[in-house]
């Protein structure tokens, strides 16, 4: 039986440990990691890494994958048959799911064709849920409790097999820094996410405990026996595959989010179309026999990839854009470099890498470690604060020599004239969350 801790008042510290009670496993695969080794999608083996349980974390996920794809061909889906699921060394971890093509694929090949009936929405799983006043406004909280709804049918629900088919709260655990315990957040205090992370959760984990409580009080509630950690999942699940195409309703497109993503360096070769009754994944380009499948997420900088999808992006072209300071002290330097390869930084960064990799990781004992967090916090430390390092921050194909980034204390002077422009903006507009992050970061200033 699972115990809460005592106060669940914020995400921050409290409620991270309290999702951490629920976890009974982790990703099977070791992190043992090159530090210059094949980039994400490099070869066209299925199993990309020298993970001696990868073999047999494969043999599940292909068999995982066979279920999947009766589903979805079972309900109208069209699915190229030289698509395949394997295991990728992504972003220098290996063993990540992804997608590759077994045969050569032309561009403009289709690859995947949804039918409407298989596009996942709000409607589809029942409608608007009827909630207490105000809460429909509270981001995550309807949407939230209607996929934990639906999820609770168990194989009752028609989306079962793809509900089945995405990463466990453990999974998340490993990586995703909305989830980092304490010693991790302790760790790497001095970087902008999670400050960030803290004001934002505090806000949104205390308003859909409040909603849910409200909820729970009526009459035959639907929610009886939904929880917040439920709804929290479900809300970090959603976010990292939500589609929103060319109209306002949220989508969620089976297969399609299996795809990895990628920076400059692998580039993406996958677009999306929508046509009146079904929804395409095709190609952009040639794709040879064995390569990966990338669909380009987004176009932020690795601060809000991380925050969003919990992917840092090390080959990641858009630089870092927050303007909220950070110290880059003894401190954060001990625990980065604590993860880093640092020997290895003049080769990647001219490889076109934004950080070192990371050493050889373990997995904690009982599973539960979060090593992978803080190597993707470690090599976002190092993009924001390797030149006050004095380490290599930028260097050339030709000869590595370090180049000159500009004026760091040109930049830092305007953090403030910044907040107060983005607090005003978010006053102005009723982001409440918003205005408190910012307003704790010009506290710290």
């Amino acid at each position: 039986m699972v115990r809460a801790q005592k106060s669940t008042e914020t995400m921050g510290y409290h409620a991270c440990s309290m999702l951490k009670l629920l976890l009974c496993c982790s990703f099977v695969t070791s992190l043992a990691v090159d530090p210059l080794g094949p980039l994400a999608g490099d070869g066209p083996s299925p199993i990309d890494g020298e993970c001696a349980s990868d073999g047999l974390r494969l043999a599940q996920v292909e068999a995982d994958f066979a279920k999947y794809l009766a589903w979805m061909r079972r309900d109208g889906a069209k699915i190229r048959s030289s698509v395949r699921v394997g295991l990728a060394a992504h972003g220098g971890v290996p063993g990540i799911r992804g997608l590759y093509v077994s045969e050569s694929v032309p561009k403009n090949t289709v690859l995947i064709s949804l039918p409407k009936a298989l596009v996942m929405t709000v409607e589809a799983i029942g409608g608007p849920l009827q909630t207490p006043e105000g809460c429909d406004k509270i981001k995550g909280f309807t949407q939230g409790t209607m996929w934990a709804l639906e999820m609770k049918k168990g194989s009752a629900s028609s989306f079962a097999p793809y509900f089945n088919s995405l990463p466990s709260l453990a999974d998340l655990f490993s990586f995703h820094p909305m989830l980092a315990d304490e010693d991790v957040q302790k760790e790497f205090s001095e970087l902008p996410l999670i400050g960030i992370i803290r004001a934002s959760n505090d806000v949104f984990v205390r308003a859909i405990r409040e909603c849910l409580e409200n909820m729970k009080t009526l009459p035959q509630s639907p929610v009886a026996n939904v929880t917040l950690e439920e709804i929290v999942y479900a809300n970090l699940v959603m976010a990292a595959r939500v589609f929103h195409g060319t109209s306002k309703a949220d989508k969620w497109l089976p297969m399609f989010d299996m795809a990895n993503t990628a920076g400059t360096h692998l580039g993406t070769n996958l677009a999306t179309k929508i046509t009146k009754k079904r929804i395409e994944l095709k190609t952009t380009q040639e794709v040879p026999a064995g390569g990966w499948l990338f669909y380009k997420y987004s176009s932020m900088d690795n601060e809000h990839h991380m925050e969003k999808y919990g992917i840092y992006l090390e080959d990641n072209e858009r630089p870092l854009n927050t303007v909220a300071p950070c110290s880059c002290s003894h401190a954060l330097r001990k625990a980065s470099f604590a993860m880093l390869d640092v020997a290895s930084a003049p080769a990647a960064v001219a490889s076109g890498l934004q950080a070192p990799r990371c050493r050889l990781l373990k997995v904690a004992p009982d599973g539960q470690g979060q090593d992978a967090l803080r190597c993707s916090l470690a090599r976002l430390a190092w993009e924001r604060c390797a030149k006050s390092w004095d380490q290599v921050v930028e260097v050339s194909r030709d000869n590595l020599d370090p180049l000159d980034l500009g004026d760091e204390d040109a930049i830092r002077s305007n953090y403030m004239a910044h907040l107060k422009l983005l607090g005003k903006e978010a006053t102005m507009r009723g982001d409440r969350a918003a205005a408190i992050r910012i307003h704790e970061m010009a506290v710290k200033l």
